[in-house]
């Protein structure tokens, strides 16, 4: 596991990979998450985003001809291009952590009570992985 926090993702990803880079990285930031996805991602590879994006990374895509792929939820169905794509893509997910190949990294739970602590967890920038909320315990 890297964490953004204390390492450099896109150097971690090359020594990983003997300097070759990653086939596809994942930004779900922006900022110095795109950044550290695109040091991270190998000729011809793809960065998948879901923010805009600042005029200088194109440049840094060109040099590398890879590509850039952003993924907004529900883009397909506000088009109408395929409306159930969202729902095969999410249920496919679903089958894979249910079988134990996939699974969330959670980093702390806290009662809904709690709220304001676990956003205060989260925009520390501290955290690995997810903070879940549990609703059943009440106000």
């Amino acid at each position: 596991m890297l964490d953004h926090a204390t390492q450099d993702v896109g150097q971690a990803c090359r020594d990983l990979t003997g300097g070759a880079g990653v086939a596809a990285a994942f930004d779900n930031a922006g900022g110095s998450a795109l950044d550290q996805a695109l040091d991270a991602v190998a000729p011809m590879g793809t960065v998948v985003s879901i923010g805009p994006t600042p005029a200088p990374v194109a440049d840094r895509l060109f040099m590398k001809a890879a590509s850039l792929v952003y993924h907004v939820m529900g883009a397909a169905s506000m088009w109408r291009l395929d409306p159930h794509a969202q729902g095969r893509a999410l249920a496919a997910v679903a089958a894979l952590a249910a079988q134990g190949h996939v699974r969330p990294v959670v980093s702390a739970t806290y009662p809904v009570r709690d709220l304001a602590q676990a956003h205060h967890a989260i925009a520390s920038a501290r955290t690995v992985g997810k903070i879940a909320i549990r609703v059943e315990d009440g106000f």
